[in-house]
């Protein structure tokens, strides 16, 4: 895995090599950001399932503002560590940090373990607290296997993989 684009373009990413982490592929993120444009310049950026935190990386180089990544694995918090150090991290169950976060967020990449249902209520929860700016995008991964999340304005299919812009 490797930065696809921006300043740190081709940069090795740390990744977690278990079963419950399915890194993003570089051609599914290469995918997503050039859906996404320059929509990542400036933005506000929230990462809840970050894994490695290749998304929260990738923003990074891309000139995000401000990316703020969370996972609630120690494993994957080590690993955001080293991949984005300039990142605001979380180690919280994702309820519990979408219930404390105060700001708006421009982009929010949400990219649960499959056979989950987590990626729904995320969901809600970002609307329900109004966490997404106007004109916010986000990015929600899941199975194919597993109804459509919700009505996207996109919808983009990798193999198993589904991703909704919403």
């Amino acid at each position: 895995m490797r930065i696809i684009g921006g300043k740190f373009r081709g940069r090795k990413l740390e990744y977690i090599t278990d079963e419950e982490t399915r890194p993003t592929t570089d051609r599914i993120r290469e995918s997503i950001f050039n859906v996404l444009g320059s929509k990542i310049r400036g933005a506000i950026v929230l990462d809840l399932f970050s894994g490695s935190g290749a998304f929260a990386a990738e923003s990074i180089s891309r000139g995000a503002k401000h990316v703020t990544a969370n996972d609630i694995r120690p494993d994957a918090i080590e690993t955001i560590k080293i991949n984005c150090p300039t990142a605001e991290i979380h180690q919280l169950d994702f309820r519990v940090l979408l219930a404390q976060l105060k700001q708006k967020f421009d982009i929010i990449f949400v990219d649960p373990p499959y056979n989950s249902d987590f990626a729904k209520e995320a969901i809600e929860l970002i609307k329900l607290r109004g966490l997404l700016a106007p004109n916010g995008i986000i990015v929600a991964h899941n199975d194919t296997s597993t109804p459509q999340i919700h009505q996207s304005s996109k919808v983009k299919v990798y193999g198993r993989t589904r991703i909704e812009f919403i």
